[in-house]
């Protein structure tokens, strides 16, 4: 073979192996699944203009009131994370739970010493105790102040609306027109939102002028 023809080879072998590597880097570089960008929701809110449409009166007897601002005390503590706050808010919510269940009778009765068991059961609850309770707690206690709309006898009515976090999940009542989760507090501070405030009823055996 002349040397030439050689040389003619090699130039063809090189040629030909180049091409292989440019197919084969071209089919590397082709994705082999297709990348799929999910971009995540922000947590839901409500506005200032849902809390006034949606708020209500509360309450309509002295010891609903009293346990209601009891209770407001308490998921204002947990909104701002103030832990001991928080613990003597759980405290007086206690006590004045315990002094209506005495004066209350049948399903009220039973529905405030559920509240005052689930929350009493420590001497001195941290922040995070509380925040384990206080789903039962405040379903307890949101239903006992939508079944005592209207305002109290002798004192300033609360003007409060009915929060829920789908994340916790859970109910509260608060008086802030923006949202103050007490759940999770600076870390969802205004992840909720605000539920419909109760259609008005009319007790027909209520008293004028209720001392409760």
């Amino acid at each position: 073979m002349h040397k030439g023809e050689v040389q003619a080879m090699k130039k063809s072998s090189i040629i030909f192996f180049s091409i292989l590597l440019s197919l084969f880097s071209c089919q590397e570089d082709e994705p082999t699944e297709k990348v799929v960008v999910l971009e995540s929701p922000r947590h839901v809110s409500s506005t200032v203009e849902d809390f006034e449409n949606k708020s209500f009166l509360c309450c309509d007897t002295a010891d609903a009131h009293q346990v209601i601002a009891a209770y407001l005390a308490l998921t204002e503590a947990l909104a701002a994370d103030q832990g001991e706050s928080s613990t003597r808010a759980a405290t007086h919510l206690v006590n004045t739970t315990r002094n209506a269940a005495e004066n209350a009778e049948g399903e009220e009765q039973e529905l405030l010493n559920r509240v005052v068991e689930k929350l009493g059961k420590w001497p001195e609850p941290d922040i995070e105790l509380i925040r384990g309770v206080l789903h039962t707690v405040s379903n307890d206690l949101v239903d006992y102040a939508r079944a005592h709309t209207g305002p109290p006898p002798e004192a300033e009515a609360n003007k409060i609306a009915e929060g829920f976090c789908p994340m916790a999940p859970g109910r509260w009542l608060q008086t802030n027109p923006t949202l103050q989760n007490p759940y999770y507090g600076a870390a969802m501070l205004t992840c909720g939102i605000f539920e419909d405030a109760p259609t008005p009823t009319v007790n027909p055996e209520a008293p004028e002028n209720p001392q409760r």
